[in-house]
């Protein structure tokens, strides 16, 4: 079992028995608590929108030129190798016509997946759909919805995702 959920199963065995006066600080010590809150990491490092596909953090990017980006990390935020990664990037999946890119390997050195597709304007709003397979790491099939701003503040606005 993963740490995370060995901590989740104390905290709710703590709110069950009653134990309500000891913060985390107490039982867990706080340098543990540092720890643990250092590990699961939701910021956007590439100043894009972060979700969760099983233990894994995507972050999705896009740029005023119609790039698209998707960075893979692990649960502690360490790059996920993707030189063997195979994908999709559905941009707009909802509407009459959506735009189907394929996802390669551009910034394999870097770290992440491209995508190249028509260019948006500033403030123009998206959703897009991105399946990924990786040797090795079940599916990732994320979604996401972004007021395309262009800027790491403003592309925050929703995320969804899944593992199969």
């Amino acid at each position: 079992m993963k740490k995370r959920d060995n901590v989740l199963s104390v905290l709710i065995l703590l709110v069950f028995s009653g134990v309500n006066s000891a913060s985390a600080e107490d039982f867990w010590g706080e340098d543990n608590i540092k720890q643990f809150e250092s590990v699961h990491d939701h910021s956007s490092p590439q100043g894009g929108q972060v979700g969760m596909s099983g233990d894994l953090h995507v972050e999705f990017v896009n740029t005023e030129k119609g790039e698209y980006r998707i960075y893979i990390t692990d649960y502690e935020r360490n790059p996920i190798d993707v030189s063997k990664a195979k994908g999709f990037l559905i941009i707009n999946p909802e509407s009459a016509e959506p735009e189907k890119l394929i996802l390669f390997g551009d910034g394999i050195l870097e770290g992440y997946l491209v995508a190249k597709g028509k260019p948006r304007r500033q403030g123009d709003a998206l959703s897009a759909s991105a399946e990924i397979e990786i040797p090795g790491l079940p599916k990732i099939i994320q979604s996401f919805y972004i007021e395309n701003n262009h800027s790491s503040s403003e592309q925050k606005v929703g995320h969804q995702g899944e593992e199969r």
